[in-house]
């Protein structure tokens, strides 16, 4: 014991544990000994410390002072080793090989065992709506969020299910970034005006899906800055965003048959109206996506191979893709504000959506009257960002074809106004699909990008 650090790393692996069945322990209460039938051998120090039954965690402290956990008014006897011991390494082996029976055996000793989070990789959220129901329901993705103001309250992050007998399931989402407005006015309509007895299937929207980035107008979570739409696949146990995500990846999307996540410029960019797709190496998931793409019918389609600072597989598309489910995106006008042409495009193409995937009958399709564009955004040629800090001038507009070398930009350096302005130019030929608003930028901004 001697040999052990001050402060016991999260890798150190139990090495002994008294027997979970041992008599005194049957005194303890339900949750106590549910915790304590989690505690095996073999269990790393941070895997215990990651369970949270009913918002009463572990703590370090007894493992690392007293070597001992306690339950109820009993404690366990640890033994623990580094995770290269050969006794770690052997009792790591058993562990791996036993979780299974550890979960079966708290779930029986305990009647209310759903109320208790047993594994530590389940998401600690708790939806209120029930997915399996037919009908239209309303409530909350309960994120429990201990502050100062409230200390056992939740952030509500809304969500509806409308479902009616067998068939896909649709999942649309909108306010991943707080300042991205289309999206989430397109799916509060839906959830009001979508009649249950109209479909065949499920649509599950998740209109705010970063609640606190919503309601601050905020690309990023005013909680933890954290961006939802490069944390995933997100962490049971992270900040309040990494959980939000974590949740989506792990619970919602596994439910869908396809997804759409509604974006905008936000507050830094403006955007021709858009949908795009991002390539994957499954051939026949792409297919599908073409085709949503097509049923969805904005004036402009982009397809990407990712990358380029566009989020990789970070993204909520991302989490879709290691799960194989066909998903869209759009890019909506933006500038911080709601667009009337925008919202058109963004409630045509969900209604459309909804008939293409034989949820809404073929009766409900609203036609498109021009038919869309197709162009790619590959590499970072396709970009333009701002070689240094000031005041910028654009030099072309949304829509507009440029060709390589044509001028984009001057940026103006009022705080020292004797130097000339700089030129940024374009390395691709393409259509500007994106463009920034606020005048002051600071170097690495992206000014603009093109659909080639």
């Amino acid at each position: 014991m001697s040999s052990l650090p001050k402060m016991i790393p999260d890798d150190y692996v139990f090495t002994r544990v008294r027997d979970a069945a041992h008599p005194e322990y049957a005194t303890a209460s339900a949750t106590a000994t549910a915790r304590y039938a989690l505690l095996r051998r073999g269990m790393t120090v941070k895997e215990f410390l990651d369970i949270d039954l009913r918002g009463n965690q572990p703590r370090r402290i007894d493992i690392t002072n007293n070597l001992k956990v306690r339950v109820g008014q009993y404690s366990a006897n640890l033994e623990l080793a580094a995770p290269s011991a050969p006794d770690a390494v052997a009792a790591r082996r058993e562990y791996l090989g036993t979780m299974a029976e550890a979960v079966t055996y708290v779930a029986a000793i305990d009647t209310k065992a759903d109320d208790i989070m047993l594994d530590p990789k389940k998401s600690r959220l708790v939806c209120e709506v029930d997915f399996e129901k037919d009908g239209k329901q309303t409530g909350f993705v309960r994120l429990f969020h201990s502050v100062h103001a409230s200390a056992y309250g939740f952030i509500p992050i809304p969500i509806v299910v409308i479902k009616n007998g067998e068939g896909p399931t649709a999942v649309f989402t909108s306010g991943n970034h707080g300042d991205e407005y289309e999206g989430q006015v397109a799916l509060c309509d839906l959830a009001r005006t979508l009649d249950p007895a109209k479909i065949k299937g499920r649509v599950i929207l998740l209109p705010m899906a970063n609640f606190a980035a919503g309601m601050a107008g905020r690309r990023t979570s005013p909680i933890d800055e954290v961006n939802l739409n490069r944390a995933f696949p997100g962490d049971p146990n992270g900040t309040v965003t990494q959980q939000i995500a974590y949740w989506i990846e792990s619970t919602l999307l596994p439910k869908a048959d396809f997804v759409a996540d509604l974006h905008s410029g936000g507050s830094s960019l403006m955007y021709v109206p858009c949908a795009l797709m991002k390539l994957s190496g499954d051939e026949k998931r792409n297919a599908a996506q073409r085709a949503m793409l097509e049923a969805f019918g904005a004036p402009i389609n982009y397809i990407t191979p990712g990358g380029s600072g566009t989020g990789q597989d970070n993204t909520l598309s991302g989490g879709a893709e290691r799960l194989g489910i066909p998903a869209i995106g759009t890019e909506l006008a933006g500038s911080g504000t709601v667009t009337r042409a925008a919202l058109q495009v963004v409630r045509r193409g969900l209604n459309n959506l909804l008939v293409h995937a034989g949820i809404l009958p073929e009766s409900d399709r609203v036609e498109i009257t021009v038919a869309p564009q197709v162009v790619t955004v590959a590499g970072p040629e396709h970009f333009v960002y701002a070689a240094e800090s000031g005041v910028w001038e654009p030099m072309v507009e949304l829509g507009q074809m440029v060709q390589a070398g044509q001028a984009a930009a001057r940026i103006y350096r009022p705080e020292t106004p004797w130097l000339p302005p700089v030129t940024m130019r374009f390395e691709a030929g393409g259509m500007v699909l994106c463009k920034r608003i606020p005048g002051r930028t600071m170097r690495g901004d992206c000014l603009f990008h093109l659909g080639a």
